[in-house]
Parts: C-alpha cells; structure tokens; sequence
C-alpha cells in the first residue's frame, strides 16, 4: 500500500494484513520481511495502539496517540474498513506538539499577569467599604464589580484547563481503577452537599474492570459534574454517582433531582460557553465546564450524553472502553 503515513491493518483475528514501510520503520523493523500474517502481540506490545485495534465497538473510529521512546509523538486513527478489518493510520504529529507547549505556556503567562491586577481590583473593594458607610446603590455597584472578577478569573481557568486537554505535549494514559477516582470525588464533595443537607451517594459494581487513561483527567470529568449536579440541585436533593460494567464497557452515570434541562438546550449542552436559559440569571457560570467534560471524555475514546426533564433532574452517561489484557 503506497501511503505516505505509517498504515497497519488487521483481520478479526488480529493478524497483520496491511503494514507498509512507513509502519515498519515507525515499529522498528526496517529491513526485515513485511509481518503480514503474523499476530499483532508479535509485531508490538504498546498498549495504546493494541487498545485502539482492537476496539470493542469494531463499527466506531478510534483516536489516540503513541509516543515512542525517542520522544517522537504520533497522532493514531483506527476505524473499520469493510472486508478487511481494522486500520490504523499514523501521523507524526512531534513538532505540532511542540508548538502547543509552546502557546499552553503562553497562555499560562498571560493568564498570570492578568489574575495579579484583578487581586489588586478585588483588594480595593474591600478597603472601599473600610473608609465610610455605602448606600446601597454603591454596595450594588461593588457586588457588580466582584461578580464581574470572579467570572474573568473562573474564565481564565476553564481556558487553562480547556488547553491543557487541547495541547498537552505528553498524554501521560495508565491503567486506571476507575472506582478509586470516583470515591475520591464524592469524598471531597461530601462536605460541600452536607452543607446544602444533600443527600450523595456512590454505588459502585464489584469487580468493575480497569480502564487505559489519563487519572487526572478523568478526575477533573467527573468532579465537574457532581460539582454541576450539587449547584443545580435544591437542598435536601439527591446527586447519585453509578459505576457499572456493561459490554466491555465502563458505564459512569450522574444523576440528580435537580432543576432540569429542557430538550432545546440538551442539543447544545456540551458546547462551549453555552449556557440553558433557566440558569442565566439565576446560577453563576461561564458555561465552559460540560465542553471540558467531553473533551477529557473523547479523549479516552469515550462517549457521553444527557438525559433530563425539567423540573425532576438530569442523568449524564460516560462510557468507556476497558482495557483488557490482549497481548
């Protein structure tokens, strides 16, 4: 096959039955036979890319990337091709990944410089109310400058977080319990949902498979949205956390008996900075943190989708492919 970029492709029963030049410099086997035929464990063992060509959902287009031991850093995408099997391109994507280090510390500068004059605006507010009595229009004057703060600096950070997700030089994917992570979330977040005397809660499947992935990524996914279930239910309500295994999969659900999203706004829920028009006034928020969700969440080869009817609460579901021992 004459492609420019590394190709490798197997049959059902993962047996190599595509891997060009490229593919065979990029594994290290220049100068040797092409390995068509021979099983896929014989040709590499690299986790990530056995993940990827061997799917669970053979129907669906997989995305991941390889770093190798040199440094070098390749993007992967593996689908199904019909009376073939599954194929994975690769491109090298080394010096993009450069130039994304170099913006992420950019922007981490610029977000720097800026949050040290919105300290100072902050600081000034209070001595203001030091130095003689506010009417109340100046008191309203005063809360509309700390809102206005607080919303410049929680932008800054979802962008910082938004761009670590975007443009990290190294995706650092381990094997992952992710019962452990989620314990972890609702243990921090159970002070803050006793205080609204909310009731939050963690069931959990035994024997629940272990997942390849970013750990603090994943953590940053889920407490967003237990953190998003806690503001937008009333107090006394019920946030349910749910980890399960189904069809090789790993299925994490969030639900609560909260405000609700109408179907209108279930269609643009996860874009960035949208935010459903019964919060607007009503709950602070840049509407950046579900964006950030499905990007960690697609990152993983994952999937996620909501559920909801207003006025009785919201499910969110993330899916998850297993990683199995394949070698």
């Amino acid at each position: 096959v004459q492609v420019g970029a590394p190709l490798l492709g197997v049959d059902e029963n993962w047996q190599i039955v595509v891997c060009n030049q490229p593919a065979m410099a990029l594994l290290g086997l220049e100068g040797s036979a092409p390995p068509i035929g021979k099983p896929l464990a014989q040709l590499t063992n690299h986790p990530i890319l056995h993940l990827l060509m061997k799917a669970d959902n053979p129907e669906q287009a997989s995305r991941g990337q390889l770093t190798l031991p040199n440094g070098s850093s390749y993007s992967i995408h593996s689908t199904l091709v019909h009376g073939l099997g599954r194929v994975a391109l690769m491109q090298n994507i080394s010096e993009m990944k450069e130039l994304d280090r170099i913006k992420s510390e950019f922007v981490a500068g610029i977000s720097h410089d800026i949050r040290a004059p919105l300290t100072a605006i902050l600081s000034y507010t209070e001595l203001l109310e030091r130095f003689g009595e506010l009417n109340a229009r100046q008191k309203s004057f005063l809360d509309n400058v700390r809102k206005s703060v607080s919303v410049i600096t929680g932008l800054l950070s979802d962008l910082l977080a938004i761009g670590r997700i975007e443009a990290e030089l190294a995706r650092q994917h381990s094997l992952i319990d992710v019962e452990e992570i989620a314990y972890s979330v609702v243990d921090m977040l159970g002070n803050p949902a006793e205080l609204r005397e909310q009731k939050l809660s963690l069931e959990v499947q035994e024997n629940l498979p272990e997942i390849m992935g970013n750990p603090y990524r994943l953590r940053q996914a889920f407490t967003n949205l237990v953190e998003n279930a806690l503001k937008y239910t009333p107090e006394g309500g019920d946030i349910k956390v749910e980890l399960l295994s189904k069809d090789d999969q790993v299925v994490v659900c969030v639900s609560d008996n909260g405000i609700g999203i109408s179907k209108e706004d279930q269609d643009h829920i996860f874009e960035r900075n949208y935010r459903a028009d019964n919060v607007l006034n009503s709950y602070d928020g840049l509407g950046m943190g579900l964006s950030l969700v499905k990007s960690i969440v697609e990152d993983h080869n994952g999937r996620i989708w909501v559920e909801s009817t207003p006025g009785e609460g919201t499910r969110f579901t993330i899916v998850l492919p297993t990683y199995r021992d394949m070698l």
